[in-house]
């Protein structure tokens, strides 16, 4: 074997320097490392562009083909683009139960809130997957700007031909409509995918949703009223101010005590920038305290800049958070005029910097026009937001029960039910709309008119019913009071969510009165008044006038505007939204949470499954004679159609579609709220469930022991109600009425798989609530792994045959990784061999036949040096090997480096692929360890080369190396497996095969 030369030995050692520095150098960004468990990788080789998947749901519904315009330029810029990823079964099911935890008194994890870094550490992807899709995303032309702190997004920017080739879908204009069904097509345009969008296979399990590539926004949640040329003295009409609130909702009882919401922070997110001058002209017309906003705009999302509409949007909601809760730091974060920002990424920014212990947004878009990977990259954001203490607030809207109208969208989408996201979510605390009955608003409830304006007029609490302005609205049009463009359609948003399943805490009974059935999570959870109409809200914006209301110079005397006279008065949930976040901030500081409550549903809820409790904090709005009863579309079939949305949803007593829980007393509701160290009043419970088997079979009962007890053992035993969520749906006949604390619950399924049972004690008037939560694996759905074992010649490449057979129904995608000794059971290791092929397996639904793939063994190093892949030695400790191309979902990491090279040069092409593959982060010192580490795995040193195997080819000198296959023997190894839903299932038990080479 010829001996290389020094020189060539220190040319390649600069080589091999030069490309490490390199690659130190080339990273855009640095992401904190964590001392905690490191993360799994998911990746295990480079990303593969060949091999598609589809995701779902990712083209948004309102680009419709009948509005489609063609493609866009290729030139075309476009920022903030993201990759929202999703979590492991594992990492769901640990996050799952933590939110469990932090709103149960009795565990330890009691309002123990995560920061974001800390949750990154604990529920994002690895240093190593963030590095490969980072090196992926630059390889098809876009630039990083950077990585969110909670690890799971990746945002880029490109243009849109990079788009177009990495995601499987071109840009085009669509054609914009405005208004309601009956109207007619603008001028403006969108931008959108024409279709679908595709992913590399290997990522398509890990990625939720592709970001910012349209510029559809949500909708402001504001009923706007044209301008009121009126004062009490001329008129009569009647009007809410921050004062009136208070009166109406028992907030005045809390001020009194000294509660203002001292120590708490509003984040209020929008997307048009606003004059700081409305606001506090607004609170020195109101006669409040000042309490000016911070303004911040989102970082990357374009200058500063007004917009009609968004900013009195904006403008209301500052001026009703800060003047309900006039102590509180009220943040407002915004995004710029880059056009494909809108409101959701404020949010997003607002959880991923931890701002505000409250946020409150008045925009939501209808859950048809969402989309189901919108729908899912926004959910795993808000379950943070509750991981870390957050309380995320939000508008139900403003067209009643066909939640889609004026969408622009199709008529049979406008037409049909629908609720309003994120307020359907059920990590979010969604406001619905009441209002006052036109015969109550007399001198009975308000102050009599003077020849002044009066700022509080309200007297006290005014009976409320379902807001529902539609027959009204509609009446004015038909008598030509209003013009024949204005929309009738003003109602509180509210139904059943299409995509988020019911919450164990909405179940049992309200007012003595059960919840709808169901098995889909129902909106609103409160409301407060909304209606423009009856006595609607005042407020003060620089919007030019434009924006329905045609007033300009808002309160530049008092309330009123340039005119002198006019006023600017609007309604919808968009103000019950940011009034009842003013509302928390003051429960907040009164009950002591100082670090926020996180999710306050289930609070909510149980309070009002509390009799005593639901009759002096919530008003329930019940059906009154003459007046709407429902949110239902009522304006008759050219606004409405004929479908369901016109006769849904009634109040009732208790919960109703319609207004949820119904309105609250704030004073009553502090009362009986718990404290921060618990409760004021109750005892700590355990929840603990126990069942016979983890895996019973289908259609086979299968006893599950729940139990309730106190953590304190006070003496008394817990009564009340067990819900049972089986997959985020309510299981038949679920609550259970416990017995003596226990209740005996007999579960089957038809239906193979995993199963989440989720069980969720009521409390009563001396326990807390508690939960606790149950795999169960029906069948037990899953799959078997074999491999053969070829014989291969010397020199040659031989085929392992990988089998992936199904059991039990079982369909989904399966990762494959290779692992085991690589040695003989003499302990020598195999060498100078390289292996590719896919490790991805899918088993369709409904299929029952195994399916195949491949692992090419090539024994050559001078065909493996071709190929372009390195050859390896497996080492004891190595027992896992990560081999190159192989994309999918890795098995358990290997402790040590996976190969041996053999050459210098080697070493310098293997050290290129494994950083990538491996996908390590590290700085200019840290690559330079690495580089002399690895040459210590080599068994290299800088003044000489082992004598294993050389490249075939010459060098520039004219040395020239021989070829070395691989040694005669019967090598070790076995393939493992794992998926999304079964993390790892197998690991420990993967299938073993051998490698003989003659």
């Amino acid at each position: 074997m010829t001996t290389i030369s020094s020189c060539l030995r220190a040319a390649r050692f600069v080589a091999a320097f030069a490309v490490f520095a390199t690659l130190a150098g080339a990273s855009s960004t640095a992401f904190a490392k964590t001392t905690q468990k490191a993360l799994p990788d998911r990746l295990s080789g480079p990303i593969d562009n060949g091999a598609r998947a589809q995701l779902t749901g990712s083209a948004p519904p309102r680009a419709m083909h009948s509005t489609d315009l063609g493609n866009v330029s290729p030139d075309m810029p476009l920022e903030g683009i993201s990759l929202i990823f999703s979590r492991t079964a594992a990492q769901q099911a640990d996050l799952t139960q933590l939110l469990a935890d932090q709103q149960n008194p009795a565990s330890a994890q009691y309002h123990q809130w995560l920061t974001p870094a800390q949750f990154g550490a604990r529920f994002g992807i690895s240093d190593n997957d963030l590095a490969t899709v980072e090196s992926w995303l630059q390889a098809q032309g876009f630039s990083v700007v950077n990585v969110s702190p909670s690890r799971n997004r990746i945002t880029f920017s490109g243009p849109e031909s990079a788009v177009e080739a990495a995601f499987g879908a071109p840009l085009h204009y669509f054609r914009a409509t405005s208004g309601g069904m009956t109207a007619t097509t603008d001028t403006r345009t969108h931008i959108a995918p024409a279709h679908d969008l595709t992913l590399p296979a290997s990522l398509s399990g890990m990625v939720l949703a592709v970001r910012n590539l349209s510029d559809y926004r949500p909708q402001s949640h504001t009923i706007k009223r044209p301008a009121a040329n009126f004062t009490s003295s001329q008129t009569g009409n009647f009007f809410l101010t921050p004062k009136d609130v208070a009166t109406i909702y028992d907030i005045n009882a809390a001020y009194n005590l000294g509660y203002y919401g001292s120590g708490q922070t509003i984040t209020v997110a929008g997307e048009s920038a606003v004059s700081p001058t409305d606001i506090t002209n607004f609170q020195t017309a109101a006669g409040v305290a000042s309490n000016i906003p911070v303004l911040t705009l989102m970082p990357n999302t374009g200058s500063s800049e007004t917009f009609t509409g968004d900013e009195a949007e904006s403008d209301l909601d500052l001026e009703y958070s800060s003047s309900i809760a006039t102590k509180a730091t009220v943040d407002f974060l915004y995004t710029g005029n880059s056009p494909f920002y809108a409101v959701f990424d404020a949010v997003q920014y607002a959880i991923d910097t931890d701002l505000g212990n409250i946020i409150t947004l008045s925009y939501g878009e209808c859950e048809p026009d969402l989309g189901q990977a919108a729908f899912n990259s926004f959910e795993s954001y808000l379950q943070q937001a509750a991981a870390q203490g957050q309380t995320v607030i939000n508008s139900a809207g403003d067209s009643g029960s066909s939640g889609c109208y004026g969408d622009g969208s199709s008529t049979s989408n406008q037409e049909q039910l629908a609720v309003s996201y994120p307020a359907s979510s059920a990590y979010v605390t969604g406001l619905g709309g009441t209002e006052f009955p036109t015969a109550d608003l007399t001198n009975t409830y308000f102050t009599a008119a003077t020849t002044t304006d009066t700022i509080s007029s309200a007297k006290s609490y005014i009976p409320e019913v379902v807001w529902n302005d539609d027959a009204a609205i509609l009446a004015l049009i038909n008598s030509g009071q209003a013009s024949s463009g204005t929309i009738p359609i003003s109602s509180g948003g509210g139904g059943v969510s299409i995509y988020e399943p019911r919450p164990g805490w909405q179940s049992g009974t309200i007012g003595g009165a059960a919840l709808p059935a169901g098995s889909n999570r129902l909106v609103p959870d409160v409301s407060l008044d909304s209606s423009p109409n009856n006595a609607g809200y005042l407020y003060c914006s620089s919007d030019d006038g434009s924006d329905g209301t045609g007033v300009t110079g808002s309160c530049s005397t008092g309330f009123r505007g340039s005119d002198g006279s006019s006023l600017t008065v609007a309604g919808g949930t968009s103000f019950a939204a940011p009034i009842f976040a003013g509302m928390v901030a003051i429960i907040n500081q009164a009950k002591g949470y100082t670090a926020g409550q996180g999710l306050i549903n289930p609070t909510l809820y149980l309070l009002a499954a509390n009799t005593t409790t639901y009759a002096s904090a919530f008003h329930d709005i019940v059906p009154i004679t003459g007046n709407a009863n429902s949110n239902a579309c009522v304006a008759g079939a050219t606004y409405c159609g004929s479908g369901a949305q016109t006769s849904s949803y009634a109040t009732a007593t208790g919960y109703d579609e319609a207004t949820g829980l119904g309105s609250v007393d704030l004073a009553n509701l502090i009362q009986a709220w718990p404290t921060a160290t618990g409760s004021s009043s109750l005892a700590a419970s355990i929840t603990a469930v126990t069942a016979n088997t983890l895996t019973p079979s289908t259609n086979t009962a299968d006893n599950i022991t729940i139990n309730v007890s106190s953590k304190a053992d006070s003496g008394a035993t817990p009564t009340g109600t067990v819900a049972v969520t089986d997959n985020g749906t309510a299981v038949s006949g679920s609550p259970f009425t416990l017995s003596g604390g226990t209740y005996l619950y007999s579960y089957q399924s038809s239906t193979t798989g995993l199963h989440r049972l989720i069980f969720t004690y009521s409390g009563d008037v001396t326990y807390a609530s508690s939960a606790n939560t149950q795999i169960i694996n029906v069948g037990p759905s899953s799959f078997t792994v074999t491999a053969s074992s070829p014989t291969v010649t010397a020199g040659s490449s031989g085929t392992v045959t990988v089998t992936v057979t199904p059991t039990n129904g079982y369909s989904g995608t399966v990762y494959l990784q290779l692992g085991g000794t690589g040695e003989t059971s003499a302990g020598v290791s195999i060498e100078n061999t390289c292996v590719s092929g896919s490790g991805v397996v899918t088993i369709p639904s409904g299929s029952t036949s195994p399916q195949q793939t491949t692992y090419t063994f090539d024994t050559s190093s001078s065909a493996c040096s071709a190929a372009g892949i390195g050859t390896f030695r497996a080492t004891p400790a190595a027992r896992h090997i990560a081999l190159n191309a192989l994309p999918g979902k890795p098995g358990p990491a290997p402790s040590k480096a996976p190969w041996r090279t053999t050459s210098l040069a080697a070493l310098a092409g293997l050290t290129l692929v494994g950083s990538f593959r491996r996908r390590l982060r590290l700085n200019r010192a840290g690559l330079i360890l690495v580089l002399v580490l690895t040459m210590g795995f080599s068994g290299l040193a800088l003044s000489g080369c082992s004598n294993g195997a050389q490249g075939a080819s010459g060098n520039a000198g004219g040395t020239t190396t021989t070829t070395t296959n691989a040694s005669p023997g019967t090598y070790n190894f076995i393939v493992y497996a794992s998926d999304s839903i079964y993390h790892n299932i197998n690991n420990g038990n993967g299938a073993a095969f051998t490698v003989t080479v003659q």
